[in-house]
């Protein structure tokens, strides 16, 4: 990755700061929304771009793990981006089409 060069890091640290940064955006949506501070279709987008980006963190963070623990990041990963599907889903169908 171009950016992880330019930077001087490793995928895997570059990983471990999205994957960081993403479950606690997806912490403080979940946390916005049981308060009723958040519309459920601005939770849905949000939890879909998390959980997409948190997948994609993840699978940075399995090029530092081998054997079974890569397996099992690169699972939860998969299980990532299908919550960003669901998620994603979610919100086209709950969300607000009038136009003007």
């Amino acid at each position: 990755m171009a950016l992880v060069g330019i930077l001087g890091v490793s995928d895997a640290t570059f990983g471990a700061v999205l994957t960081v940064a993403w479950l606690l955006i997806l912490g403080a949506t979940a946390d916005r929304y049981r308060r009723g501070t958040l519309a459920g279709p601005k939770a849905a987008l949000m939890a879909a771009s998390a959980a997409f980006w948190l997948g994609f963190g993840l699978l940075q963070v399995s090029t530092a793990v081998e054997g079974a623990a890569e397996l099992v990041v690169v699972g939860v990963a998969a299980g990532c981006f299908l919550a960003g599907v669901a998620a994603g889903y979610r919100w086209w169908t709950t969300r607000d089409v009038t136009h003007g």
